[in-house]
């Protein structure tokens, strides 16, 4: 796993080398992970696609997405695929109270973030 290095996505990964559970490793260039997209910058977004980029899947809610939307990249391909419902409590909109009880469950076992994925 290595940092892109892109400035307005600092936290940018290629995923390459990590196993996968059937002991398969991910290729290099195949997986990216990233925080928002909102602050790419004209430099990224030519790293990215020199880089091959084609697919982006948004994982955000439409709230969101909506604050900080994606900077577009030409001929990439954008799927949106929220892994919270709008209100559970987990997105910024929400307090702390309103946690949907599995992940309650969760944090107070003592699970990773990862685990609780």
């Amino acid at each position: 796993m290595r940092y892109l290095g892109l400035s307005g996505a600092p936290n940018a990964r290629d995923l390459g080398g990590l196993c996968t559970v059937d002991g398969k490793t991910v290729r290099s260039g195949a997986l990216i992970r990233s925080g928002e997209l909102s602050r790419l910058t004209a430099k990224d977004v030519k790293k990215l696609s020199d880089a091959g980029l084609r697919t982006v899947v948004d994982f955000r809610t439409e709230y969101e997405r909506d604050e900080k939307p994606d900077v577009m990249m030409p001929g990439v391909r954008y799927i949106s695929c929220p892994i919270l419902e709008q209100m559970t409590g987990i997105t910024r909109e929400q307090t702390g109270n309103e946690i949907p009880p599995f992940f309650r469950a969760a944090i107070a076992a003592g699970k990773s973030a990862e685990d609780r994925m």
